[in-house]
């Protein structure tokens, strides 16, 4: 079953090292937010295109993501930044088992989006990202789930090479959940206040095709 689409709505941010992550996990608050741990999760992302990249040169990024055995496939486009916020609207559907060459999709809302663009070219993996995440659920005075707190340490590889033994970067993705943006600046200024971070402009994504491709999306969408 495809979910709606719904805009995405979040603060990208980077830490200098995993230590940040644990003085986040250490606290119980956050100016008037309470924040509870949740149980660390595993994920695995393959991004697929055609061989000329339509997908990506479309502003579309599609991906199979796998944490602990639950397969999802994805889809997120018309990303924009408004200020400190990235915004971008995503769809996703469960997977009995994983896609396989050639990756035939399911049918449904994400096929008919992708073969109106992609046509009958077959796709193929791109780049790959494997994340260890913790999330931090965020509640307001009235105990109301209204953002996500993600940190991840993410690595980035090709399709079927190794890991690299140390991880790309450690980022910090504050997701609205219910209520207006201003909840996410107000958690990304008290985070901030806290620990050195500094905006990440680009996506996982966009970093991936940098580093493991060697191609800027800049230069794909030129």
């Amino acid at each position: 079953m495809t979910s709606p689409a719904e805009d995405e709505i979040e603060i990208k941010l980077l830490a200098q090292t995993n230590a940040v992550f644990d003085g986040i996990l250490a606290l119980g608050s956050i100016g008037p937010f309470q924040l509870d741990r949740r149980p660390a999760s595993d994920l695995t992302t393959t991004y697929l295109d055609t061989e000329d990249l339509d997908l990506t040169r479309a502003g579309i990024a599609l991906r199979m993501r796998n944490s602990s055995g639950r397969w999802v496939l994805n889809i997120k486009r018309g990303g924009r930044i408004d200020g400190e916020l990235h915004i971008r609207l995503e769809q996703s559907m469960q997977l009995d088992r994983p896609l396989t060459a050639p990756y035939p999709l399911p049918p449904g809302a994400i096929r008919e989006q992708i073969t109106a663009i992609a046509k009958d070219a077959p796709l193929h993996p791109l780049v790959v990202t494997g994340i260890r995440r913790q999330i931090v659920a965020v509640r307001d005075q009235t105990r109301a789930f209204v953002a996500e707190i993600a940190l991840d340490t993410v690595r980035h590889g090709a399709p079927g090479a190794e890991w690299s033994e140390s991880p790309s970067y450690y980022e910090i993705e504050v997701e609205l959940v219910k209520g207006t943006p201003a909840i996410l600046s107000e958690i990304s200024a008290l985070l901030g206040a806290r620990w050195d971070l500094a905006p990440n402009p680009t996506s996982k994504f966009a970093r991936a095709l940098a580093e493991v491709r060697g191609i800027t999306l800049a230069e794909i969408l030129d």
